[in-house]
């Protein structure tokens, strides 16, 4: 609500109160209550707020109750100017206090992304070296079988040439399974169930912001 300079002054004491004297010492506004109370008794320099009085005493009256308008002004503009800053350091208080908690969160969220991708790092690597010796085992098995169809090509050969050191039954059919298994290990190295680990990385930032939160990574069994 606007202050309005009032045709009359009011107690600088008793705000509520019409003033009907003037202190010119001190420049206060005095009412019923001051004067019977005798508080600027002793000033001895008091002037009655009449009507109608003399010129310099209603020039004086009006320009002490625009001072005083002027010093309300005043207040309430230091008062707007003190709750402004209250909001400013509110405001910074409060965005300050968003931050925290969101970096707090964005920590979280960081430590279970790490803690996801180790793990899908840890299984890719334990898939990988069980790869890497299953295949190995296979390469050894070629080569056993490899070695073992030429010992057998070596030996029937020899025993076209000299019968009396023919290849038995038994010794064919020990090539034989060699030979299957040698066929099985080579199906199992170009199986497609058997490929390298895909590890697809995060998605944007974007998704987690939106809230669309992802693991940082899954794997896939199959190759692309």
């Amino acid at each position: 609500m606007a202050y309005k300079i009032p045709s009359r002054p009011f107690c600088d004491s008793h705000t509520s109160s019409v003033a009907i004297a003037m202190c010119k010492s001190h420049q206060e506004f005095l009412c019923t209550h001051c004067l019977v109370g005798g508080v600027h008794n002793t000033c001895g320099n008091l002037i009655e707020i009449r009507s109608k009085g003399p010129i310099y005493e209603d020039m004086l009256i009006d320009l002490s109750m625009l001072r005083k308008h002027a010093e309300h002004k005043l207040s309430a503009r230091e008062n707007v100017e003190k709750e402004i800053e209250y909001e400013r350091e509110n405001v910074v208080f409060q965005i300050n206090q968003y931050l925290e908690k969101l970096n707090e969160a964005l920590q979280t969220m960081k430590s279970e992304t790490e803690s996801s991708m180790e793990q899908y790092i840890t299984k890719d690597t334990e898939f990988l070296k069980t790869e890497i010796k299953t295949l190995s085992n296979v390469l050894e098995s070629l080569d056993d079988a490899i070695t073992t169809l030429f010992e057998a090509d070596a030996q029937q050969t020899t025993a076209n040439k000299d019968e009396e050191r023919p290849i038995t039954h038994a010794q064919f059919q020990g090539m034989l399974v060699k030979k299957q298994q040698a066929q099985k290990m080579a199906a199992y190295m170009t199986d497609p169930d058997h490929a390298v680990l895909r590890y697809e990385l995060v998605r944007p930032l974007q998704d987690i912001i939106i809230g669309r939160r992802k693991l940082f990574g899954k794997v896939s069994l199959n190759a692309a």
